[in-house]
């Protein structure tokens, strides 16, 4: 419940007196005209109902709040705990809104008594607006009629989903289970913005397009499409629709597009909305650029995609070449990461030629946790792009997640290539015990040796490089410059996990 400083005072003189109060006599205490005090109340009232609290009011008497000593005091402690928002939450619910009603204005009077801070303090929430939505071609417009966002409209619903989607609480999280497929935050303000039903019902549409596409639209492209069309229904519910046929459309799958007019047939019958021509093309667009139905064919020497052009299986032949030269050369052997980087790269030039841009929820990590690989990457791709597609800019999220592709290589890699001595006992039965459970659990490792605790001492001596010592022993006392995983004979799921976070942190 959001008051002003003059309803919080209104508020706490009526919970502090149990008889009725006149508004002459409300309006003496706080220096203000009756009829200010009727329209505060009148206000009040609306938003009193959300907390099924009513006021009981009697002609000639006044009005007062009947509630028991109990409940009077819970809300009286949470009036004097109730304090505005942070500096950055704030500024993202004005930001979001503002988005929302564009063009329709507001004032900074409104804003200010909403969120109880300042008129200056308003002022300087959108100055930083309007930094942020410059970069989307939008202006902030203040003048004597009021206060918005103006631009647009698709530059408006572009600003609308990276706000929602990077921008709610500035971290990424985990999902909640395994069958949800956006993270607990995002769903939040999701369902904030849109409700619950109807972002349920969109989750249910994108499901029924999937399995007609006979695909599962992945992570990257599953929030970004999801957004797309609550922003779409919201926008155009409003009487705010996309005037004109999109760019980059001259021939369509015809397949994916039955399937996009077959969703906005649908929205139409479920929620009472005509979704016009201009949208329908650019439901088809997140489709047609969300990786579907490419079946790969592995075989151990190469990979072929025949429904990706040979251009962009060059471009990311350069790609992975160009970035094994600057990290480890044995990626280029990774079949794994040459299937599914193609993958994103064909729907990334898709998105290139519809100008749809997609936002990486985990950017702000992956520039902190990989630095060094996010530069590599980022300097990789825009020469080989300048080459191939130089009509095209990659954006920083769309470089993360390649830039994650990369990373997933080069840990697999590094696993395969381990290398591990083994140290035990003397026990012939238990150190055979202890390698068939190595060998099982970690299939890719090479396990040099196994040598007993009594020769330890040798192993700097060892003119191959060792990854990994796997001991039953402790041999931390011997400083051995190699990273040491102490365990049981038996390798059980504690040893395991041990292993895996020597291995993390070496």
């Amino acid at each position: 419940m959001k008051l002003s400083d003059r309803q919080k005072s209104i508020m706490k003189s009526l919970l502090e007196s149990h008889d009725y109060q006149t508004t002459e006599q409300i309006a003496r205490q706080l220096n203000v005209s009756k009829k200010t005090i009727y329209r505060e109340l009148d206000e009040l009232r609306n938003l009193l109902r959300n907390e099924n609290i009513e006021f009981d009011s009697k002609i000639g008497a006044g009005v007062r709040i009947d509630l028991d000593q109990a409940t009077r005091n819970q809300l009286t402690l949470k009036l004097a705990t109730d304090s505005s928002l942070p500096l950055d939450q704030r500024r993202y619910e004005i930001l979001i809104d503002l988005l929302q009603n564009a063009p329709q204005l507001t004032s900074i009077k409104k804003l200010s008594d909403y969120y109880f801070v300042s008129r200056s303090s308003i002022q300087n929430d959108l100055k930083y607006i309007e930094e942020w939505i410059h970069c989307y071609d939008l202006t902030l417009i203040r003048n004597s009629l009021g206060t918005g966002i103006d631009g647009r409209e698709i530059d408006i619903r572009k600003a609308l989903t990276t706000a929602i989607i990077k921008y709610h609480s500035g971290t990424a999280t985990m999902q909640t289970s395994a069958s949800e497929r956006i993270d607990a935050d995002t769903r939040t303000i999701l369902v904030q913005q849109f409700s619950e039903q109807v972002v349920v019902y969109v989750e249910n549409l994108i499901h029924e397009a999937e399995n007609q596409l006979h695909s599962v639209i992945g992570d990257p492209y599953y929030i970004n499409i999801l957004t797309h069309i609550l922003i779409l229904i919201n926008r155009v519910r409003s009487g705010k629709q996309l005037d004109h046929k999109p760019n980059g459309i001259n021939e369509v799958d015809l397949h994916v597009f039955r399937i996009a007019v077959e969703m906005s047939t649908k929205i139409k019958l479920h929620l009472n909305l005509e979704i016009p021509d201009s949208e329908i093309y650019y439901i088809y667009q997140h489709l047609d650029t969300s990786g579907y139905g490419i079946e790969p064919s592995i075989s151990n020497k190469d990979i072929e995609f025949t429904n990706i052009n040979s251009k962009v299986k060059e471009y990311c032949h350069d790609i992975i070449a160009a970035m094994s030269q600057v990290t480890d050369p044995q990626i280029v052997n990774d079949n794994y990461l040459k299937r599914y980087l193609l993958l994103h790269l064909h729907s990334m030039i898709g998105r290139q030629k519809y100008q749809i841009e997609i936002s990486c929820p985990l950017l702000t990590a992956v520039k902190n946790d990989y630095q060094e690989l996010f530069a590599k990457t980022v300097q990789a791709v825009s020469e080989i792009t300048q080459r191939y597609y130089p009509q095209y800019h990659i954006s920083e999220d769309e470089l993360a997640y390649l830039t994650l592709y990369i990373q997933g290589s080069l840990e697999v890699v590094q696993l395969k290539k381990l290398r591990v001595i083994v140290v035990c006992s003397s026990g012939i039965g238990t150190s055979h015990l202890l390698m068939a459970r190595i060998k099982k659990t970690f299939p890719t490792w090479e396990v040099v040796d196994m040598i007993a605790a009594s020769k330890v001492n040798t192993l700097d001596q060892l003119p191959e490089k060792i990854d990994l010592i796997v001991s039953t022993v402790n041999i931390a006392d011997y400083k051995l410059h190699i990273p040491l995983a102490f365990v049981s004979v038996l390798f059980n799921e504690n040893d395991i996990k041990n292993v895996k976070s020597v291995l993390e942190n070496r």
